[in-house]
């Protein structure tokens, strides 16, 4: 590793743990994160450290999805591409009040990169989006058309 190289991953280690931090809160979770030197996750509760194994299924969700959102905007803050976030059922094991801060930081995600493409059954998701479009299998052909949301 060079001096540039070194630096470049000191920045995005300290972006990455400052916005996932962040989206963490957002989503109604007291943790924050931070790497260590191998950029090995460590997730800080208000009762000591934890691993991603301690926490539950809705709680992994969250934490998934502040990395993923934190990686994305720590690369478009910092020049890097990121022109496009794909989510796939982003509100599965989460619960109510979890899903709605999830739809709010949904819509922040969405004027920090150009395109959110969210592939979801959530009703409230569906409901919020700008477009919607509908996937279907007719005589094994998957159609592909524009709904209302």
């Amino acid at each position: 590793d060079g001096l540039l190289a070194k630096s470049y991953r000191a920045s995005l280690k300290r972006g990455l743990e400052q916005y996932a931090s962040e989206y963490l809160q957002k989503l109604g979770m007291d943790y924050a994160i931070e790497f260590d030197e191998q950029l090995n996750l460590r997730i800080i509760t208000s009762t000591g450290m934890a691993s991603p194994e301690d926490l539950s299924a809705g709680e992994k969700v969250s934490l998934a999805l502040a990395l993923r959102l934190a990686l994305a905007k720590s690369l478009s803050t910092g020049g890097g591409a990121s022109d496009i976030i794909i989510l796939d059922e982003p509100t599965v094991y989460l619960d109510e009040e979890r899903r709605r801060e999830l739809v709010r930081v949904l819509r922040d995600a969405a004027d920090m990169v150009p395109q959110l493409i969210v592939v979801t059954h959530d009703r409230e998701v569906i409901e919020l989006s700008d477009m919607v479009y509908e996937v279907s299998k007719e005589n094994g052909v998957s159609r592909v058309q524009p709904l209302t949301p």
